[in-house]
C-alpha cells in the first residue's frame, strides 16, 4: 500500500510538470518562436546620443528588412522568455493614486508587435510620428486594459505611470492581446508598452521574422550592423526558440526527475504486488485445491484472488490522492497556467497505478486459475 501510495504522488507530480512544460510550450502558437532571431546591440559601447541612436536604429532595422526572407523586423528593450521587463506602478488618469496596480513595461519600435504576431486588437501600432515632440502614448494588453478601465474601451484613456517614468500619463493608442513576455516559468504579467522614439534606450534586442530557419539571418544581420557601424559587436545572437528552451530549463529538468523517480517507484510497486499475491497463493494453494474440487470454477478464484489484491491496491490509492492533495500545494509557485489539483493529471497519475496494479495482480491470479485441484491435495 505505502509503495502505491508513493507511486500515485510521484506520478501526480511529474504529471503537473509535465502539464506545465506543456502550458509553457504552447506559446509557440503565441509568438512566431520558431521563425525569430533576436541578436543585442548596445549604442552604449559607441557613445551615441539619443538623436543618433534612433536614426541607427531605424536604418539597421531597413537594412535588415531588405535581407532575403525577413517578414518582419522590430526592436525591443528586454527579450521575450529571457529578460523580466521593468515593473512599474500604473493606474487609470482618472484614479486615485491607491488604484495603483503592478505592471511590466518595455520600450518597442514599430513594427515589434508584428514581428512577434502580437495580435493588434484595437488602435493602431506605433509610427515613426511618435516622437519626443508629440503626445507621449502607450500600447496596454488586454488584462491592463481590463484592471484599469473595466467595461469600457481603453483607446484615447491615459494612463499614469509611476517609477522611474515620474507619473508621466500616456495616451493609450492600441490594445494588444495577453502575451507571454517574461520568463516562461513564470505567470503572465500585464503588460505596457512604450514607443522607443519618446523613450530612448541605447541598449535594445533586435527581432527579426524570417519565413525559413531564423540562424540562416546571423550572417545578413551581422554584415547589415558592420556597414552602419564595423566597431559595433552583436551579442547574444540565438533564435526565440532557444530563448524558450533556455528558460524552461529548470522545468524540463524538474519533470525529467521527477518522471524517471515516479517510474522507479512504480516497477518497485508493481513487483511487490505481484510478489505479495504470489506468496499468498503458494500458501493458500491446499485451500484453493479445495474450493475447485468443491465446484469452484477458475473465473471464481481468480476473482476471489484480484479482489484480495484490489483491496491493497484500494487502500494505496486513497492514501495516495489525499497525499498527493496535500503535497502538491508546496510546487504552486513552480506551476504555470494550472491548478496543484488539477484533475487531468490526477486522472492519468491513478489510471496509470491502476492498470499497473492489475497487471501486477493479474499474472498470479491467472496461474491460480489453472491450479489442478488433485495435484494442489496431493501436494499438501
Amino acid at each position: 500500500m505505502a509503495q502505491v501510495a508513493f507511486s500515485l504522488l510521484l506520478l501526480v507530480g511529474a504529471g503537473l510538470f509535465l502539464r506545465t512544460l506543456q502550458s509553457a510550450l504552447d506559446l509557440r502558437s503565441v509568438f512566431a518562436v520558431r521563425s525569430v532571431l533576436v541578436a543585442t546591440v548596445d549604442l552604449g559601447l559607441q557613445n551615441y546620443d539619443s538623436q543618433r541612436g534612433l536614426q541607427f536604429f531605424g536604418a539597421l532595422r531597413e537594412r535588415v528588412l531588405r535581407l532575403p526572407g525577413v517578414q518582419a523586423a522590430g526592436f525591443a528593450a528586454a527579450r521575450p522568455f529571457h529578460d523580466r521587463s521593468e515593473e512599474t506602478p500604473a493606474r487609470a488618469q482618472s484614479a486615485g493614486p491607491g488604484d495603483e496596480v503592478a505592471v511590466c513595461c518595455t520600450t518597442v519600435t514599430p513594427g515589434f508587435l508584428q514581428t512577434l504576431a502580437i495580435p493588434l486588437l484595437r488602435g493602431r501600432d506605433f509610427e515613426a510620428t511618435d516622437t519626443s515632440g508629440t503626445t507621449p502614448v502607450a500600447i496596454v494588453d488586454e488584462s491592463t486594459a481590463e484592471r484599469l478601465w473595466p467595461g469600457r474601451s481603453a483607446l484615447g484613456e491615459r494612463v499614469v505611470l509611476g517609477g522611474r517614468l515620474g507619473g508621466q500619463a500616456f495616451e493609450v493608442i492600441g490594445l494588444a492581446r495577453d502575451t507571454q513576455f517574461g520568463s516562461a516559468s513564470q505567470p503572465v504579467e500585464r503588460m505596457i508598452y512604450l514607443a522607443h522614439a519618446q523613450h530612448y534606450q541605447p541598449q535594445m534586442v533586435l527581432h527579426a521574422r524570417t519565413a525559413g530557419d531564423p540562424a540562416s539571418l546571423i550572417a545578413g544581420v551581422r554584415a547589415a550592423l558592420a556597414s552602419l557601424e564595423p566597431d559595433l559587436p552583436l551579442f547574444a545572437v540565438r533564435t526565440l526558440a532557444d530563448e524558450l528552451g533556455q528558460s524552461l530549463g529548470a522545468q524540463r529538468l524538474t519533470a525529467s526527475l521527477v518522471s524517471a523517480a515516479a517510474a522507479l517507484t512504480l516497477t518497485l510497486a508493481s513487483i511487490g504486488l505481484y510478489g505479495v499475491v504470489a506468496w499468498s497463493i503458494a500458501r493458500r494453494t491446499r485451500e484453493i485445491g479445495v474450493r475447485m474440487a468443491l465446484g469452484a470454477r477458475p473465473r471464481d478464484v481468480g476473482r476471489m484472488v484480484l479482489n484480495q489484491a484490489g483491496r491493497l491496491v484500494l487502500c494505496g490509492l486513497v492514501i495516495g490522492l489525499a497525499l498527493s492533495f496535500g503535497l502538491t500545494r508546496l510546487v504552486r509557485s513552480q506551476l504555470v497556467g494550472i491548478s496543484p489539483t488539477d484533475p487531468a493529471a490526477f486522472a492519468v497519475g491513478s489510471s496509470i497505478v491502476i492498470v499497473v496494479a492489475l497487471l501486477a495482480c493479474w499474472l498470479p491470479a491467472r496461474r491460480a486459475a489453472r491450479i489442478d485441484p488433485m495435484e494442489a491435495l496431493r501436494c499438501e
